[in-house]
C-alpha cells in the first residue's frame, strides 16, 4: 500500500466496500477502526497492440490465408484452361501475404472473440475502415462485389451461350416431366468439384412408373441408353424413356431462321430437322427425335396414325411459355395409363 503514488476515487470505494483484505494498523489513529488493506490497486496504463480492431485485421489476414491455401490445395481439380491462371494468382496473394503475416506485431495480439461492429477506429479510421470493407466483400462473395454493366457483359460473354442454352434445356425438360409425374425417385449425383458442377453426360432421373430422362446419352453399335446406333457414334442431347411408348431423343439448338425477311416468327432450321431424321434413322429405338429452339413457330411431321411418333421442333425460350412441348409430353406419358402403369 505504501506504494501508492496516487488516489482515485476507484481506489477509495475499493478500501470501503472490502475489495482487499485488511490487517490491523500499528495505531489505532490510523485506518478504518484501526484496520489498513494489505494492498490497493492503483490504475495503471501501458501501450498495447492487442486491441478489438487490432484482432478484427488479425482475424482478416488469416481469411484470406485459408483461402490462398485451400485454392492452392485444389488446383490439381480445376479445370485445365484456368489452372494456370489460378495457381498464378494464390502465387501472388500468397506472396503479398506472407510478409504481412511474419510481422512481430501479431504475436501480440490475442484471438478474435466478438466483431467489434460498433468500434469508430474500424469505421472512421483510413486504413482499418478498407479492411472492413475488404472484409465484407470477402464474406459476400460474388454477390457484393460491384460489378459494372461492361464487366458482367464480359464475363457472360466468355461462356459458350450455345453450351448453356443446352443446360438451360435439360432442366426446363426435367421441369416439364417433374409437372406431369412429380419428383423422380431417383436422380444420379452430378459430379461436382470446388470450380463448378459437370453435368454432360451425368444426369439421369428415373420415376417410379420406368420413365427415365438422360442427358448426352451415348450410342453406339454395341450400346445405349434404351437403344443401340445402327452406325456412327451418336449423342443426342436428351433421352427420354416411357414404358408403352419408347424412347424420345431431344436437341437443343441455339438458333433459328426467318422464312422471309421481315417476317415476326422464326422456324427452326432445316438441317437441325434433318438431324431428327438422321436420329431415328440410325437408332431404330426411337420413335421420335424433336428439336428445342429458342424461336415462335412448332411443326410437327407424325408418323400416320400416331401423334407421338415422328419428328419436328418445339419452341423454348427462357421466360417463355412451353405449350407445345408440355402437351407432347403429356400425350407420351399416357402411354402409361394404357399399358396399365400408373404415375
Amino acid at each position: 500500500m505504501e506504494l501508492a503514488s496516487v488516489v482515485t476515487p476507484r481506489m477509495l470505494d475499493d478500501v470501503i466496500t472490502g475489495r482487499w483484505p485488511f490487517q490491523r494498523a500499528a495505531s489505532s489513529e490510523m485506518g478504518v477502526g484501526g484496520l489498513l488493506p494489505i494492498r490497493i490497486g492503483e490504475p495503471h496504463s501501458a501501450e498495447s497492440v492487442d486491441t478489438p480492431e487490432n484482432r478484427f485485421v488479425k482475424s482478416f489476414l488469416a481469411s484470406c490465408q485459408h483461402i490462398v491455401v485451400t485454392v492452392r490445395e485444389r488446383i490439381a481439380s480445376a479445370p485445365a484452361h484456368i489452372r494456370a491462371r489460378l495457381e498464378a494468382d494464390a502465387r501472388a496473394i500468397d506472396g503479398a501475404l506472407a510478409p504481412i503475416l511474419r510481422a512481430s506485431l501479431w504475436r501480440h495480439v490475442g484471438r478474435l472473440v466478438s466483431m467489434p461492429t460498433g468500434s469508430m477506429v474500424l469505421q472512421r479510421r483510413g486504413s482499418y475502415r478498407e479492411v472492413l470493407r475488404a472484409d465484407g466483400l470477402l464474406r459476400g462473395g460474388s454477390h457484393m462485389l460491384p460489378l459494372t454493366e461492361p464487366e458482367v457483359v464480359r464475363l457472360l460473354e466468355v461462356k459458350d451461350i450455345a453450351k448453356l442454352y443446352e443446360l438451360w434445356c435439360g432442366f426446363h425438360l426435367l421441369d416439364v416431366l417433374r409437372g406431369h409425374l412429380g419428383e423422380p425417385s431417383d436422380v444420379t449425383p452430378l459430379s461436382e468439384t470446388a470450380f463448378g458442377v459437370n453435368v454432360e453426360r451425368g444426369l439421369h432421373a428415373r420415376w417410379r412408373n420406368g420413365t427415365e430422362l438422360a442427358i448426352n446419352a451415348s450410342y453406339t453399335r454395341k450400346q445405349g441408353f434404351h437403344g443401340r446406333s445402327r452406325s456412327v457414334l451418336l449423342r443426342p442431347d436428351f433421352a427420354v424413356f416411357v414404358p408403352g411408348s419408347g424412347l424420345h431423343l431431344f436437341d437443343a439448338k441455339f438458333r433459328l431462321r426467318w422464312p422471309n425477311a421481315g417476317d415476326e416468327t422464326s422456324e427452326a432450321k432445316v438441317e437441325d430437322l434433318h438431324k431428327m431424321h438422321a436420329y431415328r434413322d440410325a437408332i431404330p429405338e426411337a420413335r421420335s427425335a424433336w428439336v428445342l429452339y429458342p424461336g415462335d413457330t412448332a411443326d410437327a411431321y407424325h408418323d400416320e396414325g400416331s401423334n407421338t411418333r415422328g419428328i419436328g421442333c418445339f419452341p423454348a425460350r427462357p421466360g417463355g411459355v412451353a405449350d407445345e412441348l408440355t402437351n407432347y409430353v403429356a400425350r407420351v406419358l399416357a402411354s402409361l395409363s394404357t399399358a396399365g402403369i400408373t404415375h
